[in-house]
């Protein structure tokens, strides 16, 4: 839970910074997503699995954190903002493998980072 709440605080923090205005409306619907698919998580885990609900949680909140990561960087390239199209497909490609590399970096569980590798794969 602490874990939960340090990271849902990071990202609210992120979200408010003055260098990424230009990515204001990227990091709300960032935001909005991954609070949808935590508590997505959060529901499934405890209602259909035997899982940590809240270790669901935490994976829903960060399954989209290669995104946070990449509009992070857009401070420097601030074009990319100004044409959403060429961010969200950068976004799309590279969220999966950098969000979990930074959550192995870290040291989540394998299963962790390789749900966050792995969205996309409905079968496991």
């Amino acid at each position: 839970m602490v874990r939960n709440t340090t990271l849902s605080y990071g990202v609210v923090q992120t979200k408010s910074s003055y260098t990424l205005k230009a990515a204001k409306n990227c990091l709300n619907n960032l935001w909005d997503e991954s609070a949808y698919v935590a508590a997505l998580c959060f529901v499934l885990a405890r209602k259909l699995t035997k899982c940590n609900p809240d270790e669901a949680l935490l994976i829903g909140l960060m399954h989209s954190f290669g995104k946070l990561y990449i509009l992070s960087k857009t401070e420097k390239h601030p074009a990319l903002c100004s044409d959403g199209a060429p961010l969200m497909r950068i976004m799309d490609e590279w969220h999966a493998p950098v969000g979990s590399a930074i959550l192995d970096n870290w040291g989540f569980e394998a299963y962790a980072t390789a749900a966050i590798a792995d969205y996309r794969n409905y079968e496991t």
